[in-house]
């Protein structure tokens, strides 16, 4: 596709796969990033995220050795085209000019899908989701037109130590979940408290939801929890396990109240209890990604002793549209 003197830029096949998961695996050693791949969860991720075979843009030297990968996830609804552009290049092939070209590769293809898009009265945008340390990629991301959008923390604690219950107002009580009673209450007040948030602008199906928090082979709801008032559901808690790579550390995959039962301590009852729930599984640390938007969730966190061991940019290059009118 495109050449340059020490690599040039082609397309993926699966028989990248493995050198992918090696340079991946690096990088994310390199940069102190959580993430660590096999083959097998390297490609479901893919998978999911794209068409590997038409999105996917390796950078490959004349040795054949793959040096860098990105794609652009692609994603549409009623009112806007967007895209989340992921990629990385090894540690030691850094500073010679192939992340940017990478990025714009991937970039234009997307611009190019988005545009052919049939509604051009929706907005077209590209998030990236940078580690700050990694002060070269936000340059990059900068110097190419993205603007800095929010940043997010992840935080973790060790669950070697004893976990005290919140107490909870009257009226109130905290429980297992139990599928067959629950999912479609579950699945109401993750959305609204999501959706009144700023985490999400639109709903996500229901279908889909369901797919993705219980649809895997590693879903484990025997660790999520509710609390009720009487007998509705006004808060939620989902525990997740981070991955193979990591099978001591358990997830903070969802926390979210009724914005009308906020304020009585109820975040804090269901993170100690999903806790408790992870630590009576084996799990030995529980971490959490959080937006510094949401300053009452990191202080639940806080309080809870989870301490923040990152921080992530969020960067947005709008296409077409006015940024200002882009929920986030």
């Amino acid at each position: 596709m495109a050449g340059h003197a020490q690599f040039q830029i082609r397309r993926f096949t699966w028989d990248d796969l493995p050198a992918l998961v090696t340079l991946a695996n690096a990088a994310g050693e390199h940069d102190n990033d959580d993430e660590r791949y096999t083959d097998d969860t390297l490609r479901e991720e893919l998978e999911e995220f794209s068409t590997p075979e038409s999105d996917l843009l390796v950078a490959v030297t004349p040795d054949e050795r793959i040096v860098g990968y990105a794609y652009v996830e692609r994603r549409t609804n009623e009112d806007r085209v967007w895209g989340y552009g992921w990629g990385v290049v090894h540690p030691d092939w850094r500073e010679r000019g192939i992340g940017r070209a990478l990025l714009r590769a991937a970039d234009a293809e997307f611009e190019a899908w988005a545009m052919a898009q049939p509604d051009r009265d929706k907005a077209v945008f590209i998030q990236r989701f940078l580690n700050y340390a990694n002060t070269a990629a936000v340059e990059l991301a900068a110097s190419e037109g993205y603007a800095e959008l929010r940043s997010s923390y992840r935080m973790r604690i060790d669950l070697g130590q004893p976990i005290e219950p919140w107490p909870l107002p009257e009226g109130i009580t905290l429980r297992a979940f139990d599928r067959a009673r629950d999912l479609p209450a579950f699945y109401e007040v993750d959305q609204a408290g999501f959706m009144d948030g700023g985490g999400q602008g639109v709903k996500m199906p229901y279908e889909e939801w369901t797919q993705h928090f219980l649809g895997g082979t590693d879903a484990t709801p025997d660790l999520w929890r509710v609390v009720c008032r009487g007998d509705e559901i006004v808060g939620i808690c989902v525990m997740q396990p981070w991955g193979p790579d990591d099978p001591g550390l358990t997830w903070v995959g969802r926390l979210t109240v009724l914005h009308s039962e906020r304020g009585h301590g109820l975040g804090t009852a269901l993170l100690r209890a999903g806790m408790q729930a992870g630590q009576a599984h084996g799990y030995e640390r529980a971490g959490l990604g959080v937006r510094d938007d949401v300053p009452g969730a990191i202080r639940i966190y806080q309080r809870a002793g989870f301490e923040t061991y990152v921080r992530f940019v969020h960067y947005r290059k709008v296409l077409r549209g006015n940024p200002a009118e882009i929920v986030s």
